[in-house]
């Protein structure tokens, strides 16, 4: 799910359970927006594989 919200997926695109599960997502990583999310992927080195 994270490389799907990486390699540009829009929420129109996003459906409830997938948004659940983003949710739960930034929760546990301590982040409250997509934007954080994706500012600490990119701190930590990561790349989506695709």
């Amino acid at each position: 799910m994270l490389e799907g919200l990486l390699g540009g997926g829009t929420k129109k695109g996003i459906t409830t359970p997938v948004e659940f599960n983003r949710a739960r997502l930034l929760e546990r990583l301590g982040t409250k927006t997509l934007s954080e999310l994706v500012a600490m992927v990119a701190a930590a080195g990561l790349k989506p594989s695709g």
